[in-house]
């Protein structure tokens, strides 16, 4: 990082791309060897060595475009490419993962820096949504210092697309900014957290109105998590209502459709069924039991 302050990367050399192809290559002709594998594993395993594929070629192209293009000369094509790094880093899964996160944080904070809420408010709402997203996730450095960097960017992202009137843009921005406050203030000032859950709630509500579904699905799996780390004087009844939100976000994300949703989804509900069962032992439900 310290020795690419401005981008933060070098392109890929061109045999290390190859070399990708080829495992990809490898692997793909002993799957399609096994007889017996189920067909959309078989699927899904291609699909995703052909996505990391794209997206490592894509990553060597922006940064090869970034050599050409800089914010003196090309302020507009700098904020594009800055943003699609952000994303590329963001979701790639080879290299170091702490790494990669550092790097999509800092070409989001590159983006935003040329911005300009008068000349492009859609764009400038957007960035601040990406760099806010990127600090509520971030791993490395001070934990709330983080949540509160991630609140800042993500409320003025909330207030921007709400000018708008994007109910669609400012729920996505929602149940990111209410997760936020819900993680960083349950414990010091719950008026906040709670204040929070109503931004989710709100969220989840705008989303299924919008039609969307795969968005919906998220919201209602953020709202599952948040209530599981709510706290307060009803966690079990809390612990119930996040199995119910699992649940419902589990009728888009399919193992057919969203295997790794659906595997982070799964993963979400047993934790709050052993919360339930850990907190809640004698309030148990059948299902619970069950399960």
């Amino acid at each position: 990082l310290a020795a690419h302050p401005d981008i933060g990367g070098r392109p890929e050399p061109e045999h290390k791309l190859v070399e990708i192809a080829t495992q990809a290559n490898k692997e793909i002709t002993s799957y399609f060897r096994d007889a017996g594998a189920d067909g959309h594993k078989v699927f899904s395993r291609l699909q995703n060595h052909v996505t990391e594929l794209r997206r490592e070629g894509a990553l060597n192209h922006l940064l090869k475009a970034l050599e050409g293009a800089t914010e003196e000369s090309s302020p507009h094509s700098w904020i594009e490419i800055q943003s699609c790094l952000a994303r590329c880093y963001h979701e790639r899964v080879l290299g170091d993962r702490l790494e990669n996160s550092e790097l999509s944080l800092l070409a989001a904070r590159n983006a935003l820096r040329l911005a300009s809420l008068e000349r492009d408010p859609v764009q400038w709402a957007m960035l601040n949504n990406n760099v806010g997203t990127s600090y509520f996730m971030r791993e490395l450095g001070d934990k709330p210092g983080n949540l509160d960097e991630a609140i800042c960017y993500l409320n003025e992202a909330y207030r921007v697309f709400e000018l708008l009137s994007n109910t669609v843009a400012r729920a996505r921005a929602g149940y990111m900014l209410g997760s936020a406050l819900i993680k960083r203030f349950r414990e010091e000032e719950p008026a906040k957290a709670r204040a929070g859950l109503q931004i989710v709630e709100q969220a989840l509500a705008d989303l299924k109105t919008a039609g969307e579904s795969y968005q919906w699905s998220v919201a209602s799996n953020t709202l599952g998590a948040c209530l599981i780390n709510l706290g307060g004087n009803d966690v079990c009844q809390n612990y119930r209502d996040s199995i119910s939100y699992f649940m419902e976000a589990l009728t888009v994300r399919t193992i057919q459709r969203y295997p790794f949703d659906f595997a982070m989804t799964q993963l979400n509900l047993g934790m709050a069924y052993l919360h339930l069962t850990m907190d809640c032992y004698e309030n148990l439900s059948s299902e619970a039991r069950a399960a």
